[in-house]
C-alpha cells in the first residue's frame, strides 16, 4: 500500500476520546462569524420570500374576462363571436318581441324556447 492508504487507514483506526470530541466541538462554537455569509443568508431568504409571494400571487389567478354590464354592449359582443348577421339579430328581435322574451338573444341560449316558438308558427 501507498503512504497516503497507510495514513488514511490509521486515521479511521484511531478513536477519539471524548476529551478531544468536547474541545473539537468548542473549537468550533468559538469560531468568529463572518458577516458576509450572515448577510447572504439574509439576502436569500428575501429572495426566497418574495419568489414564493409572487409565485402563489400568479399560480392562483384565473384568466381575466372582459365583464360588460351594457345590454347593448353584450349583445354585439355575442352577435361578433356566434357570428350573426344584421338581418338575422333583427329576426330574433321581431320574434323575441311578439313571444313577448326580454332579450332575443335569450332564443339561442335556450333552443327550446326557440324550437317551442318555430313548432307554433308551423301549426298556424
Amino acid at each position: 500500500m501507498t503512504n497516503t492508504a497507510n495514513t488514511i487507514l490509521g486515521l479511521l483506526a484511531k478513536t477519539a476520546t471524548p476529551e478531544e470530541v468536547f474541545k473539537s466541538i468548542g473549537e468550533s462554537l468559538d469560531a468568529s462569524i463572518n458577516p458576509n455569509h450572515v448577510i447572504l443568508i439574509l439576502v436569500g431568504l428575501i429572495c426566497l420570500v418574495v419568489f414564493l409571494k409572487y409565485f402563489t400571487q400568479t399560480v392562483g389567478k384565473k384568466p381575466s374576462q372582459k365583464v360588460i354590464n351594457n345590454p347593448g354592449k353584450l349583445t354585439r359582443e355575442l352577435v361578433r363571436q356566434l357570428g350573426l348577421k344584421k338581418s338575422e339579430l333583427s329576426q330574433l328581435r321581431r320574434l323575441a318581441d311578439q313571444e313577448g322574451l326580454e332579450h332575443p338573444l335569450s332564443l339561442l341560449l335556450c333552443p327550446s324556447v326557440l324550437r317551442s316558438i318555430v313548432q307554433k308558427r308551423q301549426q298556424k
